[in-house]
């Protein structure tokens, strides 16, 4: 008897998924991104093929970030108090990641557990 046949436990006998096509993700360190918003729409504008996903690192921007056809999954900035160069006052944003799935891709979000690397578990 061959054993990937007819055999639940085996590789062969579970029914992958292929998916339809390649998923396309862009990251982008953006270092402020009310300075870059426009090009990154206009990048999207003009390219062949639109990403699923974008991921932007460094926003530095208090409101949530958008993009057309997009939507947003983000936390929103904690401010600093602190000396910056950039902004009169000394508060700034800090860094925040932001991933934009365009409207219409199936995702799944996952509310992960927060108070750092020790709540997290891998197998």
């Amino acid at each position: 008897m061959d054993p990937t046949r007819n055999n639940k436990t085996t590789p062969a006998a579970v029914k992958r998924h292929k998916p339809e096509k390649d998923l396309l993700i862009w990251h982008l360190n953006c270092n402020g991104f009310a300075w870059k918003k426009e090009t990154i729409i206009q990048h999207i504008k003009h390219t062949e093929t639109k990403p699923d996903v974008v991921m932007l690192q460094e926003t530095l921007s208090s409101d949530t970030p958008k993009l057309p056809g997009y939507r947003t999954h983000a936390k929103a900035a904690k401010i600093l108090s602190g000396s910056s160069k950039w902004r009169r006052g000394g508060r700034r944003p800090v860094g925040v990641v932001c991933t934009f799935v365009r409207k219409g891709a199936a995702f799944v979000e996952h509310k992960l557990a927060t108070g750092g690397p020790k709540t997290v578990r891998w197998r």
